[in-house]
């Protein structure tokens, strides 16, 4: 291997020589770590004096801290029946408000079912009354159509109304008109089926 080659380790370049690693960039390294070691020893004693100084800070401060403790639980205790207190009567005043508008909202489904069941009523009652008059005009075309057919070319009036172009084609135009507009008003689509 040439001594140009170079191998990093922990972040420091090595040479590569062809015994392996160059043995004065390895001594540099050592001897650098041991240094960094030596310091490093240095500022524990500094360390040992602040850690005396901690333990005494912080004999200090949990006294203040027990002190701080103490006052804070009676300010609590005293803030947390206040807080309790005031809670009890929200909660009653929310339960006094939700009852009140429970019994609102029940009167309301009362009143709605009642509403309910008189269009219901109505509905029928309508549906009821459409049939009658379908079934009305149902037997008032028939016996139109009977008349006419039967009686009306036997009389002369009547010959001349059977015969006449305009008579007959009114008055189913009129008794499709009233089917239509029933078969509307009960919502079906398009005109009642002819009979």
């Amino acid at each position: 291997m040439s001594s140009d080659k170079v191998h990093n380790l922990w972040g420091h370049d090595f040479r590569v020589v062809s015994q392996g690693l160059s043995e004065k960039d390895v001594t540099v390294f050592v001897e650098k770590l041991m240094s960094q070691h030596r310091e490093r020893l240095k500022h524990l004693d500094h360390v040992d004096a602040l850690r005396e100084l901690a333990s005494e800070t912080i004999g200090e401060a949990e006294q203040l801290a027990a002190g701080i403790k103490e006052k804070a639980k009676k300010e609590s205790e005293a803030e947390s029946l206040r807080i309790v207190a005031e809670a009890k009567k929200r909660a009653k005043e929310l339960l006094a408000e939700a009852d009140h508008v429970h019994r609102d909202k029940v009167k309301a489904a009362a009143r709605m079912e009642d509403a309910v069941a008189e269009a219901e009523r109505r509905r029928k009652a309508y549906q009821q009354r459409n049939a009658e008059i379908k079934s009305s005009l149902r037997a008032l075309k028939a016996a139109a159509v009977r008349e006419l057919s039967d009686r009306m070319p036997s009389h002369y009036i009547g010959k001349h109304l059977h015969q006449g172009i305009h008579f007959v084609p009114a008055f189913e135009s009129f008794i499709r008109q009233i089917e239509v507009e029933l078969a509307r008003d009960e919502g079906e689509d398009g005109p009642a089926p002819q009979r």
